[in-house]
């Protein structure tokens, strides 16, 4: 699983087999060692039994983005590219979080990406 920060933007891209342990109920998490007695840096998405569709939570050093179970089926299991949300904070501004595929690069060696999603543009070009 990938993940990209800018501003109030949080995104996380995921492989088939992270996409496939999401759509079993499984957790996906990342651990990022920065050394130097500092705490590790984690971030994880995992399933939630509430109706919100997106949730983030930051504690601990972790960023814990759960996605609703219902939510959750419909993009592991059909063609849905990705879950978007923009989430309302305290401070009257709000969390842009995207959850995508993770799509295969057009200018990059299959072998290089073997767990990412196809992409559809190299059908079109074909």
């Amino acid at each position: 699983m990938k993940l990209r920060i800018k501003g109030n933007s949080l995104r996380l891209r995921l492989t088939q087999a992270e996409v496939q342990r999401i759509s079993e109920g499984e957790s996906v998490r990342e651990v990022m060692n920065i050394g130097g007695g500092n705490p590790s840096f984690i971030y994880s998405l995992t399933i939630h039994a509430n109706q919100l569709p997106v949730a983030v939570v930051y504690q601990n050093h972790e960023i814990h983005v759960t996605i609703s179970r219902q939510v959750s089926r419909q993009w592991a299991t059909t063609n849905q590219i990705s879950i978007e949300e923009n989430i309302p904070t305290e401070d009257r501004h709000s969390l842009h979080v995207l959850i995508e595929k993770d799509f295969r690069c057009l200018h990059r060696n299959v072998q290089d990406e073997p767990d990412q999603f196809p992409n559809p543009k190299a059908t079109e070009a074909s």
